[in-house]
């Protein structure tokens, strides 16, 4: 299938890693062990540790949230170095897609420049690097102003969405939206739109929103973000500012976990997330 089918999740790049993991922790979700990035998987199968990390919220019914950062202070990512000299927070929106190699072929007759399918693999745990790899396909639009953007493909979603993993104290299930502030939502809904191979459609607040078979990235102009993430200023343009996460509960766990911290907001319960912001709904 050579179209996106989902938003499958969106990733804060942080300087602190345990720092915004304990935020996560207290805003409710359990995540998975540390994992450092491997490189490129070689025609020979081997790899070799690259210096990024991640612990992910794994949802229930799709999606995810991960936290990236440096998994050696002393090995600097200049990639994310540049984001995050914007501001703290989101700066990866990642679409799940079924077939890679069919997707690099529609995104080459659209000209888009995606170089190639990366595969990169990663150990469930650092604690067990000789056990299970999680690998993925990856095709990224380069240069994206609104964020890194990227196709991806699971070769091994059994080993992310592991039931032990699934489990969150707030009750999250799904991942439902990413929200984006853009400076120019038509020429943002052009670029979303061609990477998905899917068309956008008004957005109720102004802009636009690319709505797919699970999920919805709404691009918005700066000035209508307070109206969707009340109290939510852009710190700059473009922004990724919130995921939506939706609960099976009603938002009971939520407010009980949250207190003063998540403030009540038409739709649901909205909370910081070191930078970016997550919005329970249900």
């Amino acid at each position: 299938m050579s179209i996106a089918a989902s938003l499958d999740h969106l990733a804060w790049a942080t300087r602190d890693p345990p720092a915004l993991h304990a935020r996560f922790e207290r805003l409710g979700f359990s995540l998975t062990p540390m994992s450092t990035r491997l490189t490129p998987v070689q025609p020979d199968n081997s790899a070799a540790p690259w210096p990024v990390g991640n612990r992910c919220a794994m949802l229930r019914e799709g999606g995810y949230l991960e936290v990236l950062g440096a998994a050696d202070p002393s090995r600097p990512v200049s990639e994310f170095d540049r984001y995050m000299d914007r501001y703290d927070g989101i700066h990866v929106v990642v679409l799940g897609m079924k077939d890679a190699e069919a997707n690099l072929t529609r995104l080459r007759r659209a000209n888009l420049p995606v170089v190639d399918i990366r595969h990169v693999e990663r150990p469930v745990s650092d604690q067990e690097p000789d056990g299970p790899r999680v690998h993925v396909a990856h095709l990224t639009l380069p240069e994206a102003p609104e964020a890194r953007l990227q196709l991806i493909q699971h070769v091994t979603p059994e080993l992310l969405w592991q039931e032990r993993f699934l489990n969150h104290p707030n009750r999250a299930i799904a991942l439902e939206a990413a929200v984006l502030a853009v400076e120019r939502p038509a020429n943002s809904a052009v670029r979303f739109s061609l990477l998905a191979g899917q068309p956008v459609a008004p957005d109720p607040l102004g802009g636009f929103a690319l709505p797919l078979a699970r999920g919805v990235v709404r691009l918005l102009p700066p000035e209508v973000l307070p109206k969707a993430l009340p109290g939510v200023l852009p710190p700059t343009v473009p922004f990724v500012a919130a995921a939506v996460v939706r609960v099976d509960d009603g938002g009971q766990a939520v407010r009980a976990l949250l207190g003063e911290e998540g403030r009540e907001v038409p739709g649901g319960v909205l909370a910081d997330a070191g930078g970016g912001s997550v919005l329970f709904t249900w």
